[in-house]
C-alpha cells in the first residue's frame, strides 16, 4: 500500500489543521477514526473531499481516487442522534397482540420496501367477520383458526403509515398455513410485493418442503421450484430437505435449510430465478448452489418459537461480500464466495450491555458493519428504550481490493449509548415490555423501531453511526 500525506482543513474557518499520513489501502472508515484522534474530537464528523462527503464506509482511500497532498476539508456537527416518533400501525386493529404472538420482518426482494408479519386467531370463516361480530355483540360460531398477516410499511412515513398487503393467507391453497399451528415458516419472504411461500409435505411445519410457490395477484399461487423435480437435491439429499429461511441478494434467492434425515445437517442454497419478468408464466427458480454447512452449531434458533422466527436476516454489507443474520448464540456472515457460515460475534462475548440469552432486536450498519441493539428497558428505571452501538474492528488487512476478509473481523467488547426513548408500552401486560420489532430500511437510511404500542420510532443510520457515547445511567464493569 502506498503511503499518502493528506492536510485536514476546516471548511468554514478556511484553517489548516492537521497533516496525517495514511495509507492508500485504508478506509473512508478508517480515515474518520484517524481525523477524529487526530483533532481529538467527540463530534459527529463531515469529511468532504472535492465537495463530496466521504462517507464512514469500506471503501478504500485509492477506490475514493484520494492522492497524496490532498485536502480534506471537515465539518463538525453536534446534533445528537434522536429515535423520534412518527406515528401509529393498525396493528391492534389487525389481530397482532404482544402476547399472542412474535411479529417478525419479513424478507422482501424490493429494498425499498418493509414488511411485518405475525398470526392471527379467530372464529369463523374469516378474520373480517369475527371481529364485525364482536364489535356488534354478536355471538361468534365456527372452528378456531389461525393464519400469517402481513403488512407492508411505507417509509418515510407520513399520513398512512402502512399499506396492508393481504391478511388472510389461509384463504389461498397453501398447505403449509395450517390450523392452530403458528408456522412462520410457511412464508419464506415477499418477492415482488407478493408473497414466496414455503410448501410443507403434508401441511406439516417441520415437513421436507414440497415446493417454493409465488401467489399471483389474483391470489391463486405458482409453483417456482418443487423439490422432486430437482435432481441434483434429489441425489444428495433424497427429497429431504426442509427450508426454513429465506432472503434476497443480487437479484437471487438465499435459502437457509435442513435436511430431515441428518438432524445436525445444515445447508445455505442459492436459488436463480429463470427470468426477471413477475408476470413470466413460465418463471421457475433453480437452486445453483447447496453448501453443507461446516459448522452447522452456529445456526441456532434465535427464539425459542422455532417454527416462528429462526435467524433473523439483517442484510448484506455495502461491498456486496456476504449475508448476515442474527441467530441464538449472535452474529453470522455468510460470505458469497464460500456460503460458509462464520460466527464473527458471540453473545456470550458481547459488551455486557447487549449480553444475555433473550433474543436481541438490532440492526446492522452496512457500510461499518457496526451493530445497533435496541435494549428494552421497560423494566428498568428510566427511558423504556436504549439504543446501543458495538463497533467492528477490522485489522489492517482485513480489506484488501474491495474485499471485506470476515477472518480479520471483530467487535469491541464496550458497547456505547447512543439514544434514548420512551417508547410505548404494550397496555395488557403492565407495561412490561416495549420493543416488537426493529428493520434497517437502506433507501431513508434509517432505523425503524416499531413498539409494543402499534407506535412507530425512526433514527437516521448516519446520525447514529457518528454520535458520540453518551453518559450511560449504570456505570459497571465487565462481567465475568
Amino acid at each position: 500500500m502506498t503511503e499518502l500525506r493528506l492536510w485536514i482543513r476546516a471548511a468554514v474557518a478556511g484553517e489548516l489543521r492537521a497533516e496525517l499520513h495514511v495509507h492508500s489501502g485504508n478506509t473512508l472508515k478508517d480515515l474518520h477514526d484517524i481525523v477524529a484522534n487526530a483533532l481529538d474530537s467527540t463530534c459527529k464528523l463531515h469529511l468532504l473531499f472535492g465537495g463530496t462527503l466521504l462517507e464512514a464506509g469500506s471503501t478504500t482511500l485509492l477506490a475514493a481516487g484520494i492522492v497524496t497532498d490532498h485536502v480534506i476539508d471537515v465539518v463538525k456537527s453536534r446534533r445528537q442522534a434522536q429515535l423520534s416518533y412518527q406515528g401509529k400501525l393498525p396493528l391492534s386493529d389487525e389481530g397482532y397482540h404482544p402476547l399472542d404472538t412474535w411479529l417478525s420482518p419479513v424478507p422482501s426482494s424490493e429494498p425499498g420496501s418493509l414488511h411485518v408479519a405475525w398470526s392471527r386467531f379467530f372464529r369463523g370463516a374469516s378474520y373480517r367477520q369475527y371481529i364485525a361480530a364482536i364489535r356488534e355483540r354478536r355471538e361468534t360460531e365456527g372452528m378456531s383458526n389461525e393464519e400469517i398477516a402481513i403488512m407492508g410499511i411505507r417509509a418515510p412515513l407520513q399520513d398512512r403509515a402502512v399499506d396492508v398487503l393481504f391478511g388472510n393467507v389461509a384463504a389461498s391453497p397453501v398447505p403449509s398455513v395450517v390450523l392452530g399451528l403458528k408456522d412462520r415458516r410457511s412464508l419464506l419472504g415477499i418477492l415482488e410485493g407478493r408473497p414466496l411461500l414455503n410448501e410443507q409435505a403434508n401441511g406439516m411445519s417441520r415437513g421436507p418442503t414440497v415446493a417454493v410457490r409465488h401467489q399471483n395477484n389474483d391470489g391463486s399461487m405458482m409453483d417456482l421450484w418443487r423439490q422432486y423435480e430437482d435432481e441434483q437435491l434429489l441425489l444428495r439429499f433424497h427429497g429431504t430437505v426442509i427450508l426454513t429461511n429465506a432472503c434476497f441478494a443480487n437479484g437471487r434467492l438465499y435459502a437457509i435449510g435442513e435436511s430431515a434425515n441428518q438432524e445436525d445437517a445444515r445447508l445455505v442454497l442459492e436459488g436463480v430465478f429463470s427470468s426477471g419478468d413477475s408476470n413470466d408464466p413460465n418463471r421457475t427458480l433453480s437452486f445453483r448452489r447447496c453448501e453443507v454447512q461446516e459448522t452447522p452449531d452456529v445456526w441456532t434458533c434465535v427464539t425459542e418459537w422455532m417454527d416462528v422466527d429462526r435467524y433473523d436476516f439483517l442484510g448484506v454489507d455495502a461491498l456486496g461480500t456476504a449475508l448476515w443474520f442474527q441467530v441464538g448464540r449472535g452474529i453470522v456472515a455468510v460470505p458469497f464466495s464460500t456460503l460458509q457460515a462464520r460466527l464473527v460475534l458471540e453473545w456470550a462475548q458481547a459488551p455486557w450491555q447487549v449480553r444475555g440469552r433473550a433474543p436481541k432486536s438490532l440492526a446492522f450498519d452496512p457500510e461499518t458493519l457496526d451493530l445497533y441493539v435496541v435494549k428494552d428497558c421497560s423494566q428498568e428505571v428510566g427511558p423504556t428504550c436504549k439504543i446501543y452501538r458495538v463497533r467492528a474492528q477490522r485489522e489492517s488487512l482485513c480489506v484488501a481490493s474491495g474485499i471485506v476478509s470476515i477472518d480479520g473481523l471483530h467487535y469491541e467488547t464496550r458497547a456505547e449509548l447512543v439514544s434514548c426513548a420512551n417508547l410505548g408500552t404494550d397496555p395488557s401486560s403492565s407495561g412490561s415490555f416495549c420493543i416488537a420489532a426493529v428493520i434497517h430500511h437502506a433507501p431513508s437510511g434509517s432505523i425503524y423501531v416499531l413498539d409494543a404500542d402499534d407506535g412507530v420510532w425512526s433514527i437516521p443510520l448516519l446520525d447514529a453511526r457518528y454520535q458520540g457515547a453518551l453518559q450511560d445511567d449504570v456505570v459497571r464493569e465487565d462481567i465475568v
